[in-house]
C-alpha cells in the first residue's frame, strides 16, 4: 500500500472514532453533567487489560496469530505469493474486515449507526466528500473503492484507486490524496453547556478529526445560563438554578423549567461572617436564590455574637496566666457566665517571653512566673511589673590603672565585687591605641605598655617617648638563615625591638638569595629535583655560572613518554623534570590527535566510540578501519517480554533498564523517554514506564498484561549491550524470554536481540531482587541496500523492508520490469553480502 493510502486510512480511522464518541454522547447525555466526565463515569467502556473478542469479517479465514486490545487489531496475513506477514489496522465500533487483493486488511463492513449520523448531516452517500471532486474526473465508487482521475499541478492527469470509508474528506495534492480538515458537524454533539453552530456543516475543525475541548469554540455556541429564567415558580420556592444552563443558545421559560429551576437554598447551608452565628431556625429559612450569599443574606440567616464586656467579670477571675479581653466575642447571641469565661480568659504574655528590662534594669526574681495582663508584653506599661532598678558601678572601687564608664550598673540590685568588676571597671589604655607611634631610629614602640588614661594623650608627645619608646638591637647580632645574606648596609641597621627575632627582622637585616628554581634550565635540561633547598651564590642566578649547580639533562619526549589516548608524539621535546610525568608533561610532549568524528562511516558502520586517529588529522586510507566498526544508530528501542520465570505468568516486572555503547551507558540517556502502547499498568500511576529511566532500584515498572514498553533516545545512537535490573518482589515476573527491537523512526523496526531458550535467560537474570544482570550483546542489523546506488532498483530495495535482521536474508527488489541478478543477500553482523546486487 502506498504511504499516502496508508496515512489517509488511519487519519479516516480517527475520523470514524471522533464521530462514534459524539454518537454515544447524544444518546446517552444527561443535562447537568459535563459530557467528557459523564463519558469517564458511563460503564461499559473498554479499560486496560480487558477481554476483548475479535472483530468480524471474512478476514480470519486467511490469517494466524491474531492480537486485539480492543481498537487496533493485528496479524499475519496471507499474501498473494501464499506467504504470510503481518499486518495491522484500527476498529472503529463493530467494523468489520476482509483481506485484500494486496494482502492487506480492507473494510468489509461499518456500523449502521455511523453510516446513519453520517446521513443526519447531509453529506451524500454515494460519493467520499471533499475539495477533491473540483480536480478529478471519471470518478466511480464500488463498495469501499474509489476510482478516479486527478489533475497534478502541472495540469496532467493520473489514475488514482484508493480504499475509503464514507467519512472520510479528502483533497487533492498534486495527484494524491490527503485528509482534509473535519467537518464541524461530524462532532455530533458538543461539550456540556455548548450545542452545535447552526452552520456547523460549512465550518472546520482544525484537523482531520474533530475534538470536542480544542475545537469548542470554533464548532459550538454557548448555552444560556438557567440565570436568565423568569418563569420558575416562586410561590413553590423554586428559583434560577445560578450553576445550571439552559438546553440551548437561549432558554425556553417552559421546556427548561426542569433543568433550571430548584428549590431556593436553606439558611443552615452557608457559613456566616465573622461576627455573626446562624440564628436557632436557620434551617426553616429560605434564601431568595439557589444559593445564600455570606454579605446580602447576612441579617436573613445569622445573627451578632455577644461580646466579652458584657459578663460581669476582670482579669482577676482568670487563671493563672490569662487576661480577660473584654472585646473578645461570645460563642453565642448572648453571652453565657458559665461557658464563656473560658473563651474571654485568653493567655497573657510571660514577661521572659515578651520583655527585655531596659538599661538600668534587671528582671524580678521571679522573672519566669510573671504575666503580663496583656497578649503582648509593653516596655511602657509592665517595666515595672517584670523588672527592678540595678545598683550604679559607682558602688565600687576600681583602684589604680582602671576607670568607670559613667552611667554603668551592675548585675543586679546590688553590686558584688567578684561579680561585676570585669563589666564596671576598665583598664587604662595602652600605648598601641595612640594614632602617632613613630620613635627614633634605634628605638622601637612598646605597644604593651599603657598610658595614664583612656585614651592616651596624643598631644603629649614627650610623655609618649618617655613612656613607649625602648632601644633597638643591632642586626649585626641576628645570624642570616639558609637562603639569606646580609644586606650590605646591616651594620648600620637595628632589629625592630630590644632583641633581634628570627620572624620579624629577618628581612629588616637581611636579603633573600637566588633560588635555583628562579634559573630557566635551557632547552634539554631541567632543574635538578635534588636541588630544591639549593640557592644561586648571589641574589639572582646566572645561566653560565649555576647550570651545573641547579639543572640536570631532561629525558627526550620520543625516547622517554607515551602519549595518552587522544593524543600524538611533538618532535624534538624534552620532559619538564628529570623522570616523565603523565599528567605534567602531556601537554609538552603530546598534541591532540584529531577525533575520529572527522571520518564519515559507511552505510551499516558507526563511528567507534571515544577514538582518534592516528594523527593531528583523519586520513580515510589510513583511519578508515580504525575509527568505523559495524554498527547501527537508533533512536527509538523497544523491549517485549515473551515469557516470564513461571511459565504462562502474565503480570511482568523492572526495576531500571539500560542501553550501551562500548560497554557505557549511551551518551543523553538520563533524557530518555520511557513508554507503553498498549498499557496495562496499574491505576496508582506510581509503576509506569518511566520508573525504568530513572536510576533508582527503589522504583519500578509492572505490566499486568506482559505488554512491552519503549525507549525514545533524545538523537540516534548506536546500541552495542543492553542490561536491566530486577523488580523489588515476586522473582515470578522476571522476564526469562524476550525480544529487543529497535528503529531509527518509529515505522521500521527491526529485531536487535531475542531469547527463546529459557536456560539461557534463566542464566541471564539473577533471582536476586533489585539486582542487575550482566550486559547482555545485541546482534548488528543492516540497511537495505541504497536505491540510489542501485539502477531501475524499487524504493524499498528488499521485500523484508529497508531493516534487516542479523543472520536473516534480503530478497532484492527491482521496479516493475526488471529483475535482480541475485536471488537473496545475506545480512551478518551488520555486513551485506554481496553489499549490492543489480536490476536487468
Amino acid at each position: 500500500m502506498p504511504w499516502h493510502w496508508a496515512t489517509s486510512a488511519m487519519a479516516a480511522t480517527a475520523v470514524l472514532l471522533a464521530l462514534q464518541v459524539a454518537l454515544v454522547l447524544s444518546e446517552y447525555a444527561e443535562p447537568l453533567v459535563p459530557g467528557e466526565q459523564w463519558q469517564k463515569q458511563k460503564p461499559g467502556w473498554s479499560q486496560r487489560g480487558a477481554a476483548v473478542n475479535l472483530p468480524g469479517g471474512r478476514w480470519t479465514n486467511d490469517a494466524q496469530d491474531a492480537f486485539f486490545d480492543g481498537s487496533r487489531l493485528c496479524a499475519r496475513l496471507r499474501q498473494p505469493d501464499t506467504s504470510f506477514k503481518t499486518r495491522c489496522t484500527h476498529v472503529i465500533a463493530d467494523q468489520t474486515f476482509r483481506v485484500s487483493a494486496a494482502g492487506d486488511f480492507e473494510p468489509d463492513g461499518a456500523s449502521e449507526m455511523l453510516y446513519d449520523e453520517y446521513v443526519r448531516i447531509d453529506y451524500p452517500t454515494d460519493m467520499v466528500p471533499g475539495s477533491w471532486q473540483q480536480s478529478s474526473r471519471n470518478s466511480k465508487l464500488q463498495g469501499s473503492i474509489l476510482e478516479t482521475e486527478l489533475q497534478r499541478e502541472d495540469g496532467t492527469w493520473v489514475q488514482t484507486i484508493t480504499s475509503v470509508l464514507h467519512w472520510h474528506f479528502l483533497e487533492n495534492i498534486d495527484g494524491t490524496f490527503y485528509i482534509q480538515r473535519a467537518p464541524c458537524a461530524s462532532l455530533g454533539v458538543c461539550v456540556y453547556s455548548y450545542v452545535l453552530k447552526l452552520d456547523a456543516k460549512d465550518l472546520y475543525c482544525t484537523r482531520a478529526v474533530c475534538d470536542p475541548i480544542k475545537d469548542r469554540d470554533q464548532c459550538c455556541d454557548r448555552v444560556e445560563s438557567c440565570a436568565a429564567m423568569t418563569s420558575c415558580d416562586r410561590s413553590q420556592s423554586l428559583v434560577p438554578d445560578l450553576n445550571g444552563w439552559c438546553r440551548d443558545r437561549a432558554c425556553d421559560q417552559i421546556l427548561d423549567q426542569d433543568i433550571c429551576c430548584v428549590p431556593a437554598a436553606f439558611c443552615d447551608g452557608m457559613q456566616c461572617l465573622p461576627g455573626y452565628v446562624l440564628k436557632l431556625n436557620a434551617h426553616e429559612i429560605q434564601c431568595p436564590q439557589s444559593m445564600c450569599f455570606p454579605e446580602g443574606d447576612r441579617d436573613l440567616c445569622c445573627e451578632q455574637q455577644g461580646v466579652c464586656s458584657d459578663l460581669p467579670y476582670s482579669s482577676a477571675d482568670c487563671p493563672v496566666g490569662k487576661w480577660f479581653n473584654s472585646d473578645s466575642l461570645c460563642a453565642q447571641r448572648q453571652c453565657n457566665n458559665v461557658t464563656d469565661l473560658g473563651i474571654c480568659c485568653q493567655p497573657a504574655m510571660r514577661c521572659d517571653l515578651g520583655l527585655n528590662c531596659s538599661h538600668g534594669f534587671v528582671p524580678k526574681a521571679d522573672y519566669e512566673q510573671i504575666y503580663c495582663l496583656a497578649p503582648e508584653c509593653s516596655e511602657t506599661d509592665h517595666l515595672l511589673v517584670c523588672c527592678d532598678a540595678a545598683a550604679p558601678c559607682s558602688d565600687i572601687n576600681c583602684g589604680h590603672g582602671y576607670y568607670q564608664l559613667s552611667d554603668t550598673y551592675c548585675g543586679s540590685t546590688e553590686c558584688n565585687v567578684t561579680e561585676d568588676f570585669s563589666h564596671c571597671c576598665l583598664r587604662s589604655a595602652e600605648c598601641s591605641t595612640l594614632q602617632d607611634q613613630s620613635c627614633p631610629y634605634g628605638y622601637w614602640f612598646d605597644h604593651d605598655e599603657r598610658c595614664l588614661r583612656d585614651p592616651c594623650d596624643s598631644n603629649d608627645r614627650s610623655t609618649a617617648l618617655n613612656l613607649c619608646c625602648k632601644p633597638s638591637e643591632p642586626c649585626s647580632s641576628l645570624t642570616c638563615l639558609h637562603g639569606f645574606v646580609y644586606k650590605t648596609t646591616y651594620l648600620s641597621l637595628t632589629c625592630l625591638l630590644d632583641e633581634c627575632n628570627m620572624t620579624t627582622d629577618l628581612g629588616r637585616c637581611c636579603d633573600v638569595a637566588a633560588h635555583c628554581d628562579t634559573l630557566s634550565c635551557g632547552h634539554g635540561f631541567t632543574p635538578d629535583p635534588l636541588a630544591n633547598d639549593t640557592y644561586c651564590p648571589a641574589t639572582s642566578c646566572d645561566i653560565n655560572r649555576d647550570r651545573d649547580l641547579c639543572c640536570e639533562a631532561a629525558p627526550e619526549c620520543a625516547v622517554a613518554f607515551t602519549c595518552p589516548h587522544g593524543y600524538t608524539s611533538w618532535p624534538d621535546t624534552y620532559c619538564d623534570g628529570v623522570v616523565c610525568d603523565d599528567t605534567r608533561d602531556r601537554d609538552i610532549c603530546c598534541r591532540p590527535a584529531m577525533p575520529c568524528t572527522a571520518v564519515a562511516c559507511p552505510t551499516n558502520y558507526v563511528t567507534r566510540f571515544d577514538t582518534y586517529c592516528r594523527g593531528v588529522t583523519c586520513e580515510i586510507v589510513r583511519d578508515l578501519d580504525w575509527c568505523c566498526e559495524r554498527g547501527m544508530a537508533l533512536m527509538y528501542y523497544r523491549f517485549l517480554p515473551t515469557d516470564l520465570r513461571l511459565a504462562g505468568y502474565t503480570v511482568v516486572q523492572m526495576s531500571d533498564f539500560y542501553l550501551y555503547n562500548q560497554q557505557i551507558v549511551v551518551e543523553g540517556f538520563d533524557q530518555a523517554i520511557f513508554y507503553c502502547d498498549p498499557c496495562d499498568t496499574p491505576v496508582n500511576g506510581r509503576e509506569d514506564p518511566v520508573n525504568l529511566g530513572d536510576g533508582n532500584s527503589e522504583t519500578k515498572w509492572l505490566d499486568y498484561s506482559r505488554n512491552g514498553f519503549y525507549v525514545k533516545l533524545p538523537a540516534a545512537q548506536p546500541i552495542f549491550s543492553y542490561s536491566f535490573i530486577t523488580g523489588n518482589d515476586e522473582a515470578i515476573r522476571d522476564p526469562i524470554l524476550w525480544q529487543l527491537w529497535g528503529s531509527p523512526n518509529d515505522v521500521d523496526w527491526v529485531i536487535l536481540h531475542e531469547i527463546t531458550d529459557r536456560t539461557l535467560g534463566e542464566s541471564i537474570v539473577p533471582t536476586a531482587r533489585a539486582t542487575s544482570t550482566l550486559q547482555v550483546s545485541i546482534e548488528v542489523p543492516c540497511f537495505a541496500p541504497t536505491a540510489s546506488h542501485i539502477d531501475n532498483a524499487a524504493n524499498v530495495t528488499c521485500e523484508e523492508g529497508d531493516l534487516l535482521r542479523h543472520n536473516t536474508n534480503c530478497t532484492p527488489v527491482c521496479q516493475d520490469g526488471f529483475t535482480p541478478n541475485i536471488d537473496a543477500i545475506l545480512c551478518q553482523n551488520g555486513e551485506l553480502t554481496p553489499d549490492i546486487f543489480s536490476c536487468a
